[in-house]
């Protein structure tokens, strides 16, 4: 027996036999129990733990222009909200350079470890089959550029200047994007890494 709108439906069938011949009456019922929920991708981020002050994410905006994630790390982890509770799902890579890795799953939230990601690109993520709904639920353009601290796509002066300012500060949920290499403070190397990657870009 089946549905397709997708709702509980319930069937019945009764059938009637001559009792006097050794027959009886037989109900069947056929239950159709009602598909998984199809969800909503809320938002995306590149999170990043910064030594010894936290965890902190960079806003990836799910279309359009990317969020820039300016921190440098082996392994960054792309981060999936959710409007409900996600257990399974599939990252791929459809453009850029990375390999997608371990993928964890907490609440409403997907976690794809990313690794061999460069510097000045873009990277689009493509969200899929989520708790095994075989649909696509985005693809997510997360943006890596080292030392762009201020995240105007381009390192240049003022992301020199602003770490000028802030070097030899603890990392804060205002300055974490200052701490390029993730040592939990704003210092040196820091300022080096915009000299270094100065003039560099993305889209």
């Amino acid at each position: 027996v089946s549905d397709s709108t997708g709702g509980n439906v319930a069937y019945s069938a009764t059938f009637n036999f001559n009792p006097i011949r050794g027959q009886h009456e037989e109900d069947i019922y056929h239950v159709r129990v009602a598909p998984t929920p199809v969800l909503t991708l809320l938002s995306a981020a590149s999170r990043l733990t910064h030594a010894g002050t936290g965890t902190f994410d960079v806003s990836m905006p799910l279309s359009g222009i990317s969020g820039v994630e300016d921190r440098s790390s082996g392994t960054y982890n792309a981060v999936f909200t959710f409007d409900g509770t996600v257990t399974s799902g599939q990252v791929t890579v459809l453009s850029g350079t990375a390999t997608v890795g371990a993928i964890l799953f907490s609440g409403n939230t997907m976690t794809a470890q990313l690794t061999g990601v460069t510097s000045a690109e873009v990277v689009t993520l493509r969200v899929q089959n989520i708790n095994g709904d075989g649909q696509q639920h985005g693809d997510v353009p997360f943006g890596f550029l080292t030392a762009d601290v201020n995240g105007n796509r381009i390192v240049d002066r003022p992301d020199l200047q602003q770490l000028q300012a802030d070097r030899g500060q603890p990392v804060t949920a205002s300055n974490f994007r200052d701490d390029i290499n993730l040592s939990g403070i704003v210092d040196r190397p820091d300022v080096q890494s915009v000299h270094t990657n100065r003039g560099h870009s993305i889209p």
